[in-house]
Order: C-alpha cells, then sequence, then structure tokens
C-alpha cells in the first residue's frame, strides 16, 4: 500500500520526492477485487490458518498492534474497491518521475493495470521482475533492491 499512498501524496503535493520507486502496487481497485483481497485478512483467521505469519506481523508491530494494522488496511481496501482514488486525470497530474516495479510472480496485481498506470503518468517506467512475487516478504530484499536499481538504470 506504502507505493499508492506515495503516488497520492506526490501527486498534491509534486516537489516533495525527487523519485518514487513501487512495487506491487495495484491500481485496478474494485469492490470485488477489495472484498477478495480483504478476506485474507481477518486477523483472528491468519492466527488459526497461517500462525506463521501471525508472528512474523507481531514481530515487525507490537504484539497487539499488528491486528489493528491489518484491520486498517482491509478498510483501507474496502475504500479503494469502492472510489476511483487514483484516476486517469490523477496519473496524468503526477510529475514526480516513478518507476512502477511489478514480480512476473504476482498474484494480485496483473502487469496490464501496471502497464496502463506508467502509460498515463508522464515521467513513469514499468520494470517487470522475474520470477518475484507480490508479498513483499517473500522476495529476497537485497535482490529486489539490486533488480529494481539495474534495471531502473537500464531504462533511463
Amino acid at each position: 500500500m506504502g507505493g499508492y499512498v506515495a503516488l497520492k501524496y506526490a501527486q498534491n503535493n509534486p516537489t516533495t520526492f525527487s523519485k518514487i520507486i513501487t512495487y506491487g502496487t495495484k491500481f485496478d481497485w474494485t469492490p470485488e477485487s477489495a472484498l477478495k483481497e480483504t478476506g485474507k485478512l481477518i486477523p483472528e483467521k491468519v492466527e488459526e490458518k497461517v500462525p506463521q505469519f501471525a508472528a512474523f506481523l507481531a514481530k515487525i508491530h507490537s504484539s497487539n498492534d499488528w491486528k489493528n494494522v491489518m484491520l486498517k488496511t482491509a478498510s483501507m481496501m474496502i475504500e479503494l474497491g469502492n472510489t476511483s482514488a487514483l484516476t486517469l486525470t490523477d496519473l496524468k497530474s503526477i510529475a514526480t518521475p516513478v518507476v512502477i516495479g511489478i514480480g512476473t510472480n504476482d498474484f494480485m496485481v496483473s502487469v496490464s493495470e501496471s502497464e496502463f498506470a506508467a502509460s498515463h503518468i508522464p515521467n513513469a517506467e514499468l520494470i517487470q521482475l522475474e520470477g518475484f512475487v507480490h508479498p513483499l516478504e517473500q522476495n529476497n530484499p537485497t535482490e529486489l533492491v539490486k533488480q529494481l536499481i539495474v534495471q531502473q538504470r537500464h531504462y533511463s
């Protein structure tokens, strides 16, 4: 969700960032896609079905805050599905240079929605990262950063 927030912020505050690099940012939110994704964000179900992930979240957030973060993230997704938070006009008004990164094994974000966003943000480029997946924490962070930097230099 960080890339989405950064793009929205850059739209309203064009001199804040010199460049934005996003990874796995979903642009095509619908009520259906929001409902599908938020169905995975129920803290009690996560604790029951994926206890290792719940423990990971408790480690990176305080032991109780991860549940609140998850619920607020779900609420934000529902809102994105019910509104057009980044419209075509919004994308066209982002002046900050943007790199939109997407993993080739991303199951949540499509290449077509990423291409659409990159083609409408005036100073944007799309980078596809071979073999990378959507959940950021399931990628090797050093390799992810390396690939984004190397490929971004290649396209610049």
